[in-house]
């Protein structure tokens, strides 16, 4: 499973976010941010950008799952 939580239970984890304080979910919203940052920068679009397509590692960073559905706009590989 490379070390990733479920998104069943990441799902759960931003539930519970709606009880915690504003640092926690803008560091969370951050890497996000982030993450497409990165993507956006290699021309690839995620398509389907939910909760259940956000999971975290063991250091509790956010990896974008679900990648079948994202769009390849300038392939620079």
């Amino acid at each position: 499973s490379y070390g990733l939580l479920p998104a069943w239970l990441l799902s759960r984890f931003f539930g519970a976010l709606e009880d915690s304080g504003f640092a926690t979910r803008a560091a969370i919203a951050g890497e996000i941010i982030l993450a497409l940052e990165y993507m956006h920068s290699m021309g690839v679009i995620h398509r389907d950008l939910k909760p259940g397509n956000v999971v975290l590692d063991k250091q509790f960073h956010i990896k974008l799952i679900d990648i079948a559905t994202c769009k390849v706009l300038n392939p620079k590989i």
